[in-house]
């Protein structure tokens, strides 16, 4: 039987039906390790007080926004990320099918989860620059309990541990870890018993409560600057 010849490095192999293809199996690992070095993504440049100019357009540059409604939504979000996340936003741009910002992030961007973006107006003084890795290096436990002793409640401990236990407190706890920025969704599941997607259903409905009642985003305020 005539020999086989990999594509991309040219090794000979013998057919054999024993074996399988070894040479379309040879291929494919050649075509992998390729597309790994060549066109694998460019390292990013990862600082605190950097710029950062952030493009996105759409897929085969189809429109992105349907109308004004899908801009003022999406300034809406990016509102609400830079209050999260501690941006500064110093121009954008919206067309149909792109976007286009330039910022400021005052801590490297990788620690950032993706998972959405939504906030508070967050009252108090600017923090230090330790403060945040000194409240990550806290227990989100004790964190949780002290948001829920701050909402008034009198056994935090029983709202950790019925799971699946819907109540406006325990929605509103979940938003204000959500919104420090410093925990992961899946870490914030995991105190309170949900997963992911109960994660930002709950953070909806503090929001809601929130906006909806003007002495309870004072108390979330007060809670948010004594963390």
């Amino acid at each position: 039987m005539a020999e086989k010849r990999c594509h991309y490095c040219g090794r000979l192999f013998v057919p054999d039906p024993r074996v399988g293809d070894r040479q379309k199996a040879c291929s494919i690992a050649c075509q992998k390790f390729l597309y790994d070095v060549f066109m694998a993504r460019p390292l990013r440049i990862d600082y605190p007080d950097t710029f950062y100019h952030v493009l996105s357009r759409g897929n085969e540059r189809k429109e992105i926004f349907r109308d004004e409604k899908d801009h003022l939504r999406f300034l809406d979000t990016l509102g609400r990320m830079v209050e999260r996340f501690k941006l500064e936003v110093h121009a954008y741009v919206l067309m149909k099918n792109i976007f286009i910002y330039l910022s400021i992030h005052k801590r490297p961007i990788s620690p950032v989860p993706s998972s959405g973006w939504v906030s508070v107006i967050r009252s108090g003084s600017t923090e230090k620059p330790q403060a945040r890795s000194l409240l990550r290096s806290r227990d989100i436990r004790a964190v949780a309990l002290d948001i829920l002793r701050g909402l008034g409640e009198q056994d935090p401990e029983l709202i950790l541990k019925v799971r699946k236990y819907r109540c406006q407190n325990r929605d509103v706890a979940i938003y204000i870890l959500y919104q420090l920025g410093v925990y992961l969704n899946r870490e914030i599941g995991k105190m309170f018993g949900v997963g992911y997607t109960a994660v930002i259903g709950a953070v909806k409905r503090g929001l809601k409560y929130i906006r909806s009642d003007g002495q309870l985003a004072r108390v979330v305020n007060k809670i948010i600057a004594d963390i």
